[in-house]
């Protein structure tokens, strides 16, 4: 199997959550799997516009410092380029490393993953372009922005191998979820028992909303509605 191949969810699970919010996927993540397995990533990976939606099934890329050999055999984003170019509309890259001081993205991989229809990327580390991908409306979580290129500075030395990112482990195939709020990583073997508990938890919600608005009080929510 190429390491390009990887399990992806039925359209249908996408389109259905993607209606949804990461709260959702977050409370049927919480309620399946328990409490103390940690499905989200850390609030300090931020949207590079407010009204984003993320998802898809998790590419992963790790990258890291390069070693002392010289600038001239330093591989940098060539893996990542390979790996955006083989990927499937809708997959969304997440890439490991936590390098905040060069650019583990940039607008030439954002406009090659725009023109791929990718779902989008979770950059744990430095972004460049930060403005021209904000104008293309590329859906991005990154930590911060950064003048760097990491064709110097970095090297991809896998895909899609399991890679921390954001705080928890993050594997191939993995269904990746994030809006303003933050970001939600369902595991790919868990995906089958959370959609529909999340679809039960969206149609809780919007009758709490309606019973709410016709004057119901709080604290009797959960008891008449759950």
């Amino acid at each position: 199997m190429s390491r390009y191949e990887i399990e992806r969810p039925p359209k249908k699970i996408i389109e259905d959550l993607k209606k949804m919010y990461s709260g959702i996927i977050q409370d049927a993540c919480d309620k399946v799997l328990g409490l103390g397995v940690r499905t989200w990533m850390d609030a300090n990976l931020r949207p590079i516009f407010d009204e984003i939606k993320l998802i898809g099934p998790a590419i992963t890329l790790q990258m890291v410092p390069p070693s002392l050999s010289s600038y001239k055999g330093r591989s940098g984003l060539s893996l990542a380029f390979e790996a955006i170019d083989m990927a499937q509309a809708g997959d969304v890259f997440v890439v490991g490393g936590g390098l905040t001081d060069s650019g583990m993205w940039g607008e030439m991989m954002a406009i090659a993953g725009t023109v791929k229809g990718l779902g989008g990327a979770v950059v744990d580390g430095g972004v460049r372009d930060v403005l021209a991908i904000r104008e293309m409306k590329f859906p991005l979580f990154y930590r911060n922005p950064v003048v760097t290129t990491a064709q110097t500075r970095l090297d991809t030395i896998s895909v899609n191998d399991p890679i921390q990112c954001g705080g928890r482990l993050v594997c191939p195939g993995d269904l990746v979820f994030g809006d303003y709020d933050g970001i939600t990583v369902v595991p790919r073997d868990s995906i089958d028992k959370i959609y529909p508990l999340c679809l039960e938890y969206f149609d809780t919600e919007k009758k709490q909303r309606t019973a709410l608005k016709q004057g119901m009080r709080l604290s009797q929510l959960k008891e008449d509605i759950l």
